[in-house]
């Protein structure tokens, strides 16, 4: 428990994962003790995780804790917040539909007396720890995201080539080396050069403050950069961009609000007061913010413009015109 609690403080989907996972195997053992047994360790094992997650996120220098806050996020994830669409992935459904059927097994077969080994409480732990996983993966849906349920489910399978018979090692190693390999092979050659590229880069020949990119893109992001640092020159202005950090370095002008991202950060509707107090303090003559249609070489995302253009909104201002790099609001008379 008090392991638990580091890990969630400290990361909280891996230590979640890992809470979840341990929790199940805890869970079956103690089920050949009856009930009452898991009752009351269950208690137990929740009180202090709590207590210790408390006292690290109050005294570890975060932020003064709210529960409804946290609750708030998690509820926006389980909506699909930050999702991605999910596409057919062979090794996906294969290990899901094995690490399932093996899950239901345990708690089917959890009140039998036999003593479990060490091994097979590790098993039990790998099983819930994938579970636990299953619902980010799905619901940030990318081949590279499985490399972390892929090298847990080799961790479970591989010990078994110690007991299985020819036929079930062939089977073990030929779903790895048809299956699961060549998937993950060619995610990782694709990583690694691109590390490669970023690593070997001469960052002097950069456009973008260092990095590479499109002569169209980096055209476009630094005329949005010039006409930042023009405006910003000759009036109070409140800039928001999902592209804050880039702009910043490149315009010389630091972020407006205390949130370099505010997209990212307003996930709750207390947050999203937040940047609007904030809004409201500075009083600014404009809001700049970006300018999304099919002339932005950028990626942003329509959800972030749409976002930005509710806050503008919201904090009382109006949309007034729009330049080649920059949707621009003021607040009425």
């Amino acid at each position: 428990a008090l392991l638990s609690g580091f890990a969630v403080t400290y990361n909280l989907e891996t230590g979640l994962v890992c809470t979840l996972g341990l929790g199940f195997a805890l869970f079956i053992r103690s089920m050949k003790a009856g009930y009452l047994y898991v009752l009351s360790g269950g208690i137990l094992f929740s009180a202090v995780f709590i207590l210790t997650a408390y006292l690290l996120l109050s005294f570890g220098g975060s932020d003064i804790v709210n529960l409804s806050d946290m609750s708030s996020l998690l509820n926006l994830f389980a909506e699909g917040y930050g999702g991605k669409k999910f596409n057919w992935y062979l090794p996906f459904f294969v290990i899901t539909a094995h690490v399932f059927y093996l899950f239901f097994g345990w708690v089917r077969d959890s009140r039998k007396t036999a003593a479990l080994s060490g091994t097979e409480v590790q098993s039990i732990a790998i099983v819930g720890m994938i579970v636990a996983f299953m619902p980010y993966v799905t619901n940030r849906f990318y081949e590279q995201n499985m490399w972390i349920p892929v090298l847990l489910y080799l961790l479970l399978i591989l010990p078994k080539m110690r007991t299985k018979d020819f036929q079930g090692k062939a089977a073990i190693l030929l779903f790895v080396i048809a299956v699961i390999g060549p998937s993950q092979l060619e995610k990782s050659t694709i990583f690694i050069k691109n590390l490669k590229t970023m690593w070997t880069l001469d960052r002097a020949n950069g456009c973008l403050n260092g990095l590479t990119a499109s002569d169209r893109l980096c055209d476009y992001v630094n005329g949005q950069a010039d006409e930042l640092r023009n405006v910003a020159e000759t009036a109070n202005v409140v800039w928001i961009s999902a592209i804050p950090l880039t702009l910043s370095s490149l315009s010389k002008v630091p972020p407006s609000l205390s949130r370099a991202d505010p997209f990212a950060y307003a996930r709750t509707p207390g947050y999203q007061q937040n940047l609007l107090d904030e809004i409201r303090v500075e009083s600014p003559d404009l809001i700049l913010i970006d300018r999304v249609d099919i002339l932005n070489p950028t990626g942003i995302a329509t959800a972030a413009a749409d976002w930005q253009k509710r806050l503008v909104k919201e904090a009382g201002y109006r949309i007034v015109r729009t330049t080649d790099h920059w949707v621009y609001a003021k607040k009425p008379n």
